[in-house]
């Protein structure tokens, strides 16, 4: 059948089902999320796959994974969906701000550390488009980055799978810290604490977490890796409530906490942890161009993090 045969076929609803079954890797998932039964999006997908004459899942394992085909189609299905929420989004700006929207995630980290500074930078120089910051945990953002959902990504460096069909553009290593309530019994203690830490429970990144690998590896540096008193969160804000009831120790991104240890909220503990580091960076789609505003944003945060490495390694 010739291609144009072909994309006459092909309409927005297979586009939308197919990108969202890829993304929730469950026809289940995939049909809550669009509100439909999960007949219908069945249905849909293998209209799909009648069309373009191969399979696009592997519904063999537990979850749907795609095969090489749908790994393909995918690449381009994103990108046609993206082009088109992004035509609708410009348009529906436009109207209301005559301005386009610049669509960041940022972890939360990065988010504090690198961003504020950033965007406050961008509105003095007098950009034209709206920010709009979308925060998220590493894995969701990008895969909304390769979605084409976001404009940019401030991520951690993650597994090449997770990076497939994205660019990388690395801005700065963000060490992990130890920090506590400012009246800690460890926060008055000479010298290196690290002895005393097996004392106390300890929040640490959860496994699915990017930074875990670095905190389990950390800890067995320290002499710590049989803690059995740990909280495992990736939530900032759960996180210091503990912190400010407790003797909990957290082991947190600089970025994190930076703020609190300079306005004096918290404090960090003398612990040697210069080694657990994990690369913080801007992500995109491999196949896209940013826009101006995009770019401009982008010089940026290479400005700002140039200046936070310049600090961190005085």
């Amino acid at each position: 059948m010739e291609a144009g045969v072909i994309e006459d076929r092909i309409k927005h609803r297979h586009l939308t089902c197919f990108e969202e079954v890829a993304r929730q890797k469950s026809i289940g998932k995939a049909a809550m999320s669009l509100a439909i039964s999960q007949p219908a999006v069945s249905k849909t997908i293998r209209e799909l796959e009648e069309i373009l004459g191969v399979e696009l899942f592997d519904r063999t394992h537990r979850s749907v994974e795609l095969t090489a085909y749908g790994e393909v189609f995918l690449r381009y299905a994103s990108a046609s969906i993206a082009a088109l929420r992004l035509g609708v989004e410009s348009v529906d700006a436009a109207i209301k701000s005559g301005r386009p929207v610049l669509k960041v995630g940022a972890v939360s980290s990065a988010a504090a550390l690198l961003l504020p500074e950033a965007v406050a930078r961008f509105l003095r120089y007098g950009a034209s488009a709206v920010v709009r910051v979308v925060p998220g945990d590493n894995a969701a953002l990008l895969s909304r980055a390769r979605m084409g959902e976001l404009d940019l990504a401030l991520v951690r460096m993650s597994s090449f799978g997770n990076m497939v069909g994205l660019t990388f553009e690395h801005l700065h290593h963000e060490r992990l810290v130890f920090v506590a309530r400012t009246d800690h019994p460890l926060a008055a203690e000479p010298g290196s604490v690290a002895g005393h830490l097996v004392d106390y429970p300890v929040v640490l990144p959860p496994p699915d977490a990017v930074t875990h690998d670095a905190a389990e590896r950390l800890l067995i540096k320290l002499g710590l890796g049989h803690v059995v008193d740990r909280v495992e969160t990736i939530s900032p804000g759960f996180a210091r409530a503990l912190l400010a009831s407790s003797d909990v120790v957290w082991l947190a991104p600089y970025g994190e906490v930076a703020g609190d240890v300079a306005s004096g909220r918290l404090v960090e503990l003398t612990v040697e942890t210069s080694e657990a580091l994990s690369a913080v960076g801007l992500a995109r789609r491999v196949d896209s161009e940013p826009s101006p505003s995009a770019s401009m944003l982008m010089a940026i945060l290479r400005e700002v993090a140039g200046e936070v490495r310049a600090s961190t390694s005085r």
